[in-house]
């Protein structure tokens, strides 16, 4: 899906949008849905959704676009459009699937760039959406002049929902048998040479074939135009690829065959022009009826811009996925009305497998659909996505998102110096491979190859750096990107966590540490406090700094005032949280970026609900508020962790996100599971109070709204960011 609007000059406003979906027509739709229902939310400027979707989005194979004079206007034909597109006035429509190499040589002529040029400042959009719709680029920046609107958040890719599971692929691509000999005939046969249409349909439907069984999908799903690098075929699944097209054809093709003639139309023109032969006697394969196909991601380059010192960092996209949540507006509604996603846990039998444990934990916040992936997407075959972590496939889909908000997606950022940094882990998936794994699970499992995904598919240029701190992970990530961005060793960063688990593992040896809850609930600050309850989740923020965002004209989420983090040290063990580190990380913070912690009204705290760890947390907090502040009860104190469990690598950014979603809506969150003050706490006289309820976010006047989020890991590294509502030149 892509959408696209657009604006005539001076008094005229016209609005172009465009879908573009490379997958099937219920992508389409389901893209013009979701931005239908954006749309019948609220009033929105149309030049700032024309803007975004057109340059901030990434065009792709399926391409619709409609000329429209208002947002009325608009709804309408969107309305249309998913019960009888023939209907629609204004209604144009291309797939962008052949003749990619006369496109891209039509999008570099100097004399139809010249002539789209004055097509677009003279407001002639029609005859852009006709080539646009049919594949050829446009630069719709110039149709809005010097000056052009700003980016606005808008709904994402609706990614489909394919099962790729490790467990799977038995048999697949384990290993190459050894080559058949050829067969001999004991005597001549005088065969009728079968129609040139049939063998030629016969070739594609074996090259088909041989390909869609490497790439673990079905054959229907391959487009013969489409390159074989667009599905993934990677050098690994090529040499497998061509030892089966040699084994059914008897011949002795070279693997440079499939780079040669890169696509199921080539190699099999090519194969019938010269192995024709080589299909007689070959019973008949069905045909298969291609689909759409995929296309590449070009890309351009952008250059850094020396940057002032520790200036405040914008936050201009974010997406995430947590328990019953798909994404941050399903996650923001949870939230407001006080409801806690912790569930009984049905992805293994917990109770057979903690059997022997005391009062075990059977609950946890976890994620649904984790064996699912849109891995054509991202160009990435069956095998290699079936052989990957989970928690890769959350984060490039999650990343993508984050990237469409901000209104950067696609082959704009491609050469760019932006930075991608991940709290993540090895994770468990590992266990579930077999002795016969494909050779991509190698890297499939491994942390490195988190934020790496990233920079691979977009051609990122910045720093790719998994984080592992523990509990810590992502809010750590979060600052190491806001440091290369202060250091002007990137100009984008994207930063967040991912945290799945494909085993029990976690449950049954954090039990045994005695971690877990007992009640299958976290109990923060409370004196019920008991232990934590795992959770999942993933999430993203796309990173500026803010001069260069508000130059940019991009949609602001918050800005972050001020990020820090140290390290325990020596403490009563190696696990113990140490008050003393927490406080001085607090203070470091405070004082090293001018930020009054008077002037904080929430605090979105670490809080994982145990007897010792809070009241810990607490006495930081306040001795830390103290040095700025006599103030009794003005802060309102919570943790995301009483609503979706303790998300681990990924529990900073959830409350960085959580954070981002009260600033939109300028409330505060209730904090779940909250009765009486654990008794080693004195909320009376601190700063603080443990918020139940859904209440405004009310501040004096001319007074920003400003909230603080701590997360610290059991290896003992702490980390604490200080979050601002934007500018006011930039709320809605």
């Amino acid at each position: 899906l892509r959408q696209l609007l657009n604006r005539a000059p001076l008094d005229a406003t016209i609005v172009v949008t465009g879908l573009a979906d490379d997958k099937t027509p219920e992508r389409l739709r389901a893209s013009a849905s979701q931005l239908l229902a954006f749309l019948e939310r609220a009033p929105v400027d149309m030049t700032e959704l024309a803007f975004t979707l057109q340059v901030g989005r990434e065009a792709m194979g399926e391409r619709l676009a409609l000329v429209v004079g208002s947002q009325r206007e608009l709804m309408d034909a969107l309305r249309l459009f998913q019960t009888d597109e023939s209907e629609v006035e204004g209604l144009s429509r291309g797939t962008v699937r052949r003749k990619k190499e006369l496109l891209s040589s039509l999008s570099r002529d100097a004399a139809l760039q010249e002539l789209m040029e004055r097509w677009s400042r003279s407001g002639e959009h029609a005859k852009l959406v006709a080539l646009w719709v049919d594949g050829v680029d446009v630069d719709w920046r110039l149709a809005h002049g010097d000056h052009p609107p700003r980016r606005m958040s808008l709904p994402t890719y609706p990614f489909a929902r394919e099962r790729l599971w490790i467990r799977d692929l038995a048999g697949s691509v384990d290993s190459l048998p050894p080559k058949a000999p050829a067969p001999v005939d004991s005597a001549p046969v005088v065969r009728e040479a079968p129609p040139l249409q049939d063998v030629a349909q016969r070739m594609r439907s074996l090259v088909v074939e041989k390909l869609a069984k490497q790439l673990g999908m079905a054959a229907q799903a391959i487009d013969s135009a489409s390159m074989f690098a667009d599905y993934g075929l990677d050098s690994i699944l090529g040499v497998s690829f061509v030892h089966d097209l040699n084994e059914a054809l008897s011949l002795e093709l070279k693997t440079s065959v499939i780079y040669d003639h890169s696509s199921v139309e080539r190699l099999s023109a090519f194969l019938l022009s010269n192995h024709r032969d080589a299909l007689e006697g070959m019973r008949s394969t069905p045909a298969v009826s291609p689909p759409p196909g995929v296309s590449a991601m070009p890309g351009v380059n952008a250059q850094p811009v020396p940057p002032s010192k520790r200036s405040p960092i914008a936050i201009v996209g974010m997406s995430g996925r947590f328990a019953g949540s798909d994404s941050v507006d399903e996650l923001w509604a949870h939230l407001a009305n006080g409801e806690e996603l912790v569930r009984e846990v049905t992805r293994w039998d917990l109770a057979r497998e903690l059997a022997h444990e005391a009062a075990p934990c059977t609950r946890g916040g976890l994620l649904e659909g984790i064996d699912q992936f849109d891995s054509l997407f991202f160009n990435i075959s069956g095998v290699e996505a079936a052989s990957m972590d989970p928690q890769q496939r959350l984060l490039l889909e999650e990343s993508w998102k984050a990237l469409e908000d901000a209104g950067w997606a696609g082959r704009q950022l491609s050469g760019h110096k932006c930075g991608v940094y991940v709290g993540c882990w090895g994770g468990d998936y590992q266990a579930l491979l077999g002795a016969q794994a494909p050779a991509q699970a190698l890297w499939g499992t491994s942390a490195a190859f988190v934020p790496a995904r990233i920079s691979y598919l977009l051609n990122l240029k910045g720093p790719a750096i998994s984080v592992d701190t523990t509990c810590s992970s992502s809010l750590v990530a979060i600052h190491l990107a806001c440091k290369d961005l202060w250091s002007g060793d990137t100009r984008m960063a994207l930063a967040g966590g991912v945290f799945v688990q494909a085993t029990p593992r976690l449950y049954r040896l954090a039990h045994r540490a005695g971690m877990l809850s007992s009640t299958g609930r976290c109990h923060s600050f409370d004196q019920r406090a008991n232990g934590f309850v795992p959770g999942e989740g993933v999430g993203v923020v796309v990173l500026k700094r803010l001069e260069d965002a508000l130059a940019d004209g991009d949609f602001i989420h918050g800005v972050i005032e001020g990020s820090g983090i140290n390290q325990d040290g020596a403490t009563n063990g190696i696990t113990a949280p140490s008050a003393q580190s927490q406080e001085r990380l607090l203070r470091e913070v405070y004082s090293g970026f001018g930020i009054d912690a008077g002037q904080i009204q929430m605090v979105e705290a670490h809080g994982t609900g145990t007897k010792l760890g809070d009241p810990i947390e607490f006495q930081a907090l306040t001795q830390a508020f103290r040095a700025d502040t006599d103030k009794k009860g003005y802060c309102a104190l919570g943790s995301l962790k009483t609503n979706l469990g303790h998300t681990q690598f990924a529990a900073g950014v959830a409350g960085v996100l959580k954070v981002l979603l009260s600033l939109k809506h300028r409330r505060l969150p209730p904090s779940l599971n909250f009765q009486s003050a654990n008794e080693a706490i004195a909320f009376a006289d601190s700063p603080f109070y443990v918020n139940t309820r859904l209440r405004e976010w009310e501040v004096p006047p001319a007074t920003p709204r400003r909230a603080a989020v701590s997360s610290f890991g059991a290896s003992g590294t702490n980390a604490h960011v200080v979050l601002q509502e934007a500018p006011e030149t930039n709320r809605q």
